[in-house]
């Protein structure tokens, strides 16, 4: 997974265009990890904090570093 992300900065920094990284976004979607591994970045207890407050129905919101 990381390869994949080294490669697809390395991409993207050079050509600017996100349709160039397609190929290594799809191979990092269609990787099988652990979703606690794959979403890393997303603060999960924040979200279920904000979901399980007030008398709102639930909603998902997602926090990125």
């Amino acid at each position: 997974m990381d390869e994949i992300r080294r490669r697809a900065q390395s991409v993207l920094s050079v050509s600017g265009s996100a349709q160039d990284v397609k190929t290594e976004v799809l191979a990092m979607a269609n990787t099988c990890l652990p979703l606690s591994e794959k979403y890393q970045h997303l603060e999960v207890e924040a979200i279920l904090r904000e979901n399980l407050e007030g008398d709102s129905p639930p909603k998902v919101k997602v926090y990125c570093h």
